[in-house]
C-alpha cells in the first residue's frame, strides 16, 4: 500500500514499553493474576512480528507463519 503522507512505523513500541512497565510494577505489587507470564510471552511474540514487519515489510503469509 502506498500512502500519500508519511506513516510512523514505531507507534507500537511505546505501547509495548508501557505494557512492560505495568508488568514490572505488577511483580512488585502483585495486582494481576499469577498466570500473567502467558500474556507476557504472547505480547512479546506479537511485538517481535510487528517489529520484523516494520523492518522487512513482510507479506501476510510470512506474518502468519511467524
Amino acid at each position: 500500500k502506498i500512502h500519500n503522507y508519511p506513516i510512523p512505523k514505531t507507534g507500537s513500541y511505546s505501547i509495548f514499553i508501557t505494557f512492560l512497565i505495568i508488568l514490572i510494577l505488577n511483580n512488585f505489587f502483585n495486582i494481576f493474576a499469577d498466570d500473567f507470564e502467558l500474556v507476557i510471552i504472547g505480547s512479546l511474540l506479537i511485538f517481535i512480528v510487528g517489529f520484523l514487519d516494520d523492518v522487512f515489510n513482510l507479506s501476510a503469509m510470512k506474518k502468519i507463519v511467524l
